[in-house]
């Protein structure tokens, strides 16, 4: 169980990291459009390792 915790805790502090090099490159980048995709995508990956944490403590 301790193992569990620890893995979605790396994966969601390696989410929140994508998410801010996403930003900074938004700020930094002009191709607005590639960028857009990308953050879209981590926010998915979010989205689904939220999904995938509560499913786990519900069950």
């Amino acid at each position: 169980m301790i193992e569990i915790i620890a893995n979605v805790i790396i994966n969601i502090i390696g989410v929140l990291l994508t998410f801010i090099f996403d930003i900074t490159d938004l700020v930094f980048s002009c191709l607005k459009g590639q960028l857009w995709r990308r953050l879209l995508i981590s926010l998915l990956v979010f989205l689904v390792m939220l999904g995938g944490l509560c499913w786990r403590w519900g069950r």
